[in-house]
């Protein structure tokens, strides 16, 4: 099924389906920007992934070994056919720094139709760890980012955001886009190396909060200030729905969220902006301490919830 919200965009798609490692899809045409879009992706075509975004694990692959066991293992949505994200799962096994890059994201292309094709991301471990992907370009001059993603309650150590990066941020990150919100600064704290981006939004469960400091990322002690969106849209138990999220720059002061969910539609407007320089846009899958959250204890072997580690990502719109 798919809706339109604000401009044409794909919203809910409702099944996962097969990644990389199945059999040959059927070809498909390159993902066509609708009108006053300057980038569009609906992972039609299972490559495109690979080929138009630029993607890092951020943190130590090795955190996990801290809780002892093999617990740089968990389970991703999907079996290696891609079945029933809700009945099925694959082992994720970490060995390196460079294999994280690419063990936390794989795409999907359920029953080999071009239509359900999507992405995913998955990532545990102790620590601050973010699975995040970026689409190879800058973008001058950036007025609205939608995107479609599962909304879920994965535990109190998982999250999604979506970063708004300077050029001067990108610039001084070494190529890792891996930047947190204002809360996570790296001044001794769980952070990552880059510290707080100055320009995102965060998703958690059912809610969105948006965050802007106009100047450098840095000043985010004086300069920023975390701003909710009013409305919930709820969660689901359900893995396969992903629903669309946009976020738009009203230059004037304003950022206005219209987002779908479990519990229907929501659209809210908060003080703040998009910079209004050329920027990256980068989908990121933070994680802090996962099963650590899940199991409510601060020391020994957490438990896995059964939550899950694995977000869904669809039609990625930037205009």
């Amino acid at each position: 099924m798919r809706s339109i919200i604000g401009t044409a965009v794909p919203s809910i798609v409702l099944l996962a389906g097969c990644p990389q490692e199945c059999a040959p899809a059927p070809a498909a045409a390159p993902a066509v920007a609708p009108a006053g879009a300057q980038f569009f992706e609906d992972f039609a075509d299972p490559s495109a992934f690979y080929s138009r975004f630029d993607r890092m694990w951020t943190g130590e692959w090795n955190s996990g070994a801290a809780w002892g066991g093999n617990t740089n293992d968990w389970q991703a949505d999907h079996d290696l056919s891609c079945g029933d994200p809700n009945g099925t799962s694959r082992t994720v096994h970490l060995t390196g720094q460079a294999q994280a890059n690419d063990a936390a994201f794989f795409t999907c292309l359920p029953g080999n139709d071009p239509a359900k094709g999507h992405v995913m991301t998955t990532a545990n471990t102790e620590g601050y760890i973010i699975a995040w992907f970026s689409p190879r370009q800058v973008f001058p001059n950036l007025h609205q980012v939608c995107w479609d993603q599962n909304i879920q309650d994965l535990g109190g150590g998982k999250w999604t955001q979506v970063l708004f990066l300077t050029q001067a941020e990108a610039g001084r990150s070494g190529g890792d886009l891996g930047f947190t919100s204002p809360e996570f600064p790296n001044d001794g704290g769980p952070s990552t190396d880059q510290g707080p981006a100055s320009h995102g939004v965060k998703l958690v469960n059912g809610t969105m909060t948006s965050w802007s400091s106009l100047g450098e990322w840095n000043l985010y002690k004086s300069g920023t200030v975390q701003r909710p969106f009013s409305g919930d849209v709820g969660v689901t138990g359900d893995k396969a729905p992903r629903y669309q999220q946009c976020v738009i720059d009203n230059e004037n002061g304003t950022l206005t969220a219209v987002r779908s969910g479990p519990a229907g539609s929501v659209t809210s407007t908060v003080q703040g902006d998009i910079p209004n320089e050329p920027i990256r846009v980068v989908f990121a899958d933070d994680n802090y301490n996962p099963d650590k959250h899940n199991n409510g204890s601060t020391s020994g072997i957490p438990m896995n919830s059964g939550q899950g580690y694995t977000w869904h990502w669809d039609n990625i719109q930037i205009s």
